[in-house]
C-alpha cells in the first residue's frame, strides 16, 4: 500500500551539524601424582551421591532477540561486509523514487525489511577515521538489494508518520514507506546516524 497523498520532498527540513580474550592455554607439565588424591577409597564410593537436577530449558524473550539480530547482521555483512550493527529495523519497507516529471512517487519494486546500519569507519586522506552508516532494504522479490550512503544524502524527513523522504546530493528523491507502528523509531534512528555521518563527511 502506497501513502494516501504523496508529496514532493521538501528541502531545508533537516539539517546536520556541523561539528560532529580468552586464556591462553596452559603448556606446562603435569606434577607428579599425588597419592592421596588418586587413591580409590571404597566406603568413599558406597556413599550415596546427591542427584543433580537439570538444567531447565528457558529461551528468554532477550535471548531470543539477540538470536535474531545475530541472524539479520550474518546476513547483512554477507552483502556489505563493513556493517557492523543496526540501530533499528522495520519488518516492512517499500522503496519509491521521486518522479520529477510527474511530480509523484512511483513504486521501484524492491520490498522488504529495512535496517538502518552502522559501518566500519572509514580512513581519509588525511589520517582522521570518518563514521559511515547506511539503510538497507533486503529485497524479498529478488537478489537485488537497496543499500543507501546516508553521507550522500542532502535533506530527509517523514511524511504522513509512515513515509521516510531523502534528498541526494545529486538531487535524485527516494522514499522509505514503512508500517506506522516502526515509522517513527526508524526516523529516529536514521536522522541520528545521518547527522552523524553528514557532520563527519563536512567536518
Amino acid at each position: 500500500m502506497g501513502p494516501s497523498t504523496p508529496r514532493r520532498p521538501q528541502k531545508q527540513r533537516n539539517h546536520p551539524s556541523s561539528r560532529a580474550g580468552s586464556r591462553p592455554p596452559n603448556n606446562a607439565p603435569a606434577g607428579p601424582a599425588d597419592y592421596e588424591s588418586d587413591a580409590f577409597y571404597p566406603e568413599a564410593a558406597a556413599q550415596p551421591q546427591p542427584a543433580i537436577p537439570p538444567q531447565p530449558l528457558v529461551t528468554t524473550q532477550k535471548q531470543r532477540e539477540n538470536t535474531i539480530d545475530e541472524i539479520n547482521l550474518t546476513v547483512l555483512k554477507r552483502y556489505v561486509p563493513t556493517i557492523q550493527d543496526y540501530t533499528a529495523m522495520a519488518h516492512n519497507a517499500t522503496l519509491f523514487t521521486w518522479n520529477i516529471e510527474t511530480g509523484g512517487w512511483e513504486e521501484t519494486g524492491v520490498k522488504g525489511p529495512f535496517f538502518v546500519c552502522n559501518q566500519e569507519q572509514q580512513l581519509s586522506p588525511t589520517g582522521r577515521f570518518i563514521a559511515r552508516a547506511c539503510a538497507f532494504i533486503l529485497n524479498r522479490s529478488s537478489p537485488e538489494n537497496a543499500v543507501f550512503d546516508l553521507s550522500t544524502i542532502a535533506e530527509c524527513e517523514l511524511l504522513e508518520g509512515q513515509l521516510l523522504s531523502t534528498m541526494t546530493d545529486g538531487g535524485q528523491g527516494w522514499g522509505f514507506f514503512m508500517d506506522m507502528g516502526k515509522a517513527q523509531e526508524t526516523w529516529d534512528a536514521f536522522r541520528e546516524l545521518w547527522h552523524n555521518v553528514r557532520a563527519a563527511k563536512q567536518g
